[in-house]
């Protein structure tokens, strides 16, 4: 009884929205806590924000050799929090809206969410191919979902547009982060390295970003109901 009275659409979005915010602390603090190292410098002390990738974090030991548990299970519990509470605001975006292009965009929205719960138990130096599988479906589903989101806003007069553009513009950053790995060139150079951990970044911290948006609107709008 308590659970039905408690968790409506506005507490939905509203706990969508802390559980974002607190991954985007733990991700702080994974990073500062990484043992240190990275593929162009192994003796590097610490992690650094533009020769690390993300998924340097979830590595046990790090690319230094030393012990990277505690960042590991930080980044790990951050993961988890956040695919919940993504799969929370999908589930409660799809309830506010309810046309045949949500249903398909939490379609892959919960493969995507799936993809996430799951990677965060499979540390990059262990399981290394199988983390590449599960990052690559959680991108392409991630950006499926992202598409038919923005189209299920455009299809809602009631909405503002704003939200949908977000969307889009998250969506085109995607697509073009995902050819870099197509386009540039194979052999490994600090031009190539550099470019593709800093692009990783800014998708990743605008997705961050554009969804803190999306749960925050959702959580209003739905209060001016």
């Amino acid at each position: 009884m308590f659970s039905s009275k408690f968790m409506n659409k506005r507490n939905g979005f509203l706990i969508s929205l802390i559980g974002t915010v607190q991954y985007l602390i733990l991700l702080m603090l994974s990073m500062y806590f990484y043992a240190g190292g990275n593929y162009l410098d192994t003796n590097s002390p610490k992690y650094d924000f533009f020769l690390n990738y993300i998924s340097d974090l979830s590595r046990t030991v790090s690319l230094s050799n030393n012990s990277n548990v505690l960042s590991s299970i930080i980044y790990m519990i951050g993961s988890i929090i956040l695919a919940l509470s993504l799969m929370i605001f999908m589930f409660y975006f799809t309830r506010m809206h309810n046309n045949i292009f949500s249903q398909i965009s939490i379609f892959f929205g919960v493969i995507c969410c799936g993809a996430l719960l799951v990677g965060a138990f499979i540390f990059w130096d262990i399981f290394g191919y199988i983390h590449i599988i599960f990052a690559n479906i959680f991108n392409i589903s991630g950006l499926l979902a992202i598409l038919f989101l923005a189209i299920t806003i455009f299809k809602n007069d009631n909405y503002p547009n704003f939200y949908g553009f977000l969307l889009l513009i998250l969506f085109i950053l995607g697509i073009m982060y995902s050819f870099t790995f197509f386009i540039l060139p194979q052999n490994f150079s600090f031009e190539v390295y550099y470019f593709q951990v800093v692009s990783q970044k800014i998708v990743h911290f605008f997705f961050i970003i554009t969804f803190l948006i999306q749960e925050l609107g959702a959580f209003k709008l739905t209060n001016s109901q």
